[in-house]
């Protein structure tokens, strides 16, 4: 599937919350890793060649083959723009090497095409298991590998993934957790912190499995927040996006 436009190498960015979104930074509830919007990326004519990293880390996702890049969408989430994936067409982004960390945590703003998908969603690739995450997976479980050396079963959560959805996902030593919607879906106090040596993904697990729906923000921090702060972080998210 191909969708060239016109021009290339042009930017987008917006200032402020758009939309008529309070303003934010999520620098003030933790230390950020990357911070990626929908309203900061590089286009090729209607495509994302990079979704730029707010943050000033320079962590951007990058995708230089212009067949794979997925299509900007101005209205994605409530009004606000964001990225499209399309699965057939093998869509994703190359995201930076995440090995030093030795904790971390991840809020993902997200809409699937399906759920459960017809195959399994390739929302990312964090570490070098055997077993690929999938988020979901065809029998709507999610199974995540989010800065661990073993593959975690977190169930199948109530919210519908093909609607406005935040996905939290943190890791520390002896501590591996995920959220929906700002609800918690799993738990184990049994993980090892491990993320990928070589170059990670989103958009794709690496084992054939592919995103197919829509991103509209990507906030990472260099460890786990405090249950306060992911509290108030997740519900500026949550309204911003219409998540329920």
């Amino acid at each position: 599937m191909s969708r060239r436009g016109g021009g290339r190498g042009s930017s987008l960015r917006r200032g402020g919350g758009g939309g008529g979104a309070p303003a934010y930074n999520p620098a003030d509830f933790g230390t950020l890793y990357h911070w990626r919007r929908g309203d900061d990326v590089t286009l090729n004519g209607s495509d994302v060649s990079s979704w730029n990293d707010k943050s000033g880390n320079g962590r951007h996702a990058i995708q230089g083959t212009a067949a794979l890049q997925p299509a900007f969408t101005a209205s994605a989430l409530n009004g606000l723009p964001g990225i499209t994936f399309v699965a057939s067409a093998g869509e994703f982004f190359t995201d930076s090497i995440m090995s030093a960390l030795t904790a971390a945590e991840r809020f993902i703003v997200l809409r699937l095409t399906a759920d459960p998908p017809v195959a399994g969603t390739g929302l990312w690739r964090q570490s070098l298991l055997a077993a690929a995450p999938v988020i979901p997976f065809t029998d709507g479980i999610i199974y995540d590998d989010f800065g661990t050396t073993v593959r975690k079963t977190c169930g199948n959560p109530t919210p519908s993934m093909a609607t406005a959805c935040l996905y939290n996902p943190r890791t520390a030593a002896g501590a591996w957790a995920c959220d929906i919607n700002g609800a918690n879906l799993f738990t184990t106090a049994t993980n090892t912190v491990g993320f990928s040596t070589g170059a990670a993904t989103l958009g794709t697990n690496g084992s054939g499995n592919f995103l197919d729906g829509i991103l509209v923000e990507d906030i990472m921090f260099s460890a786990v927040l405090t249950a306060p702060n992911r509290l108030a972080l997740s519900n500026i998210l949550r309204a911003r996006y219409g998540v329920p």
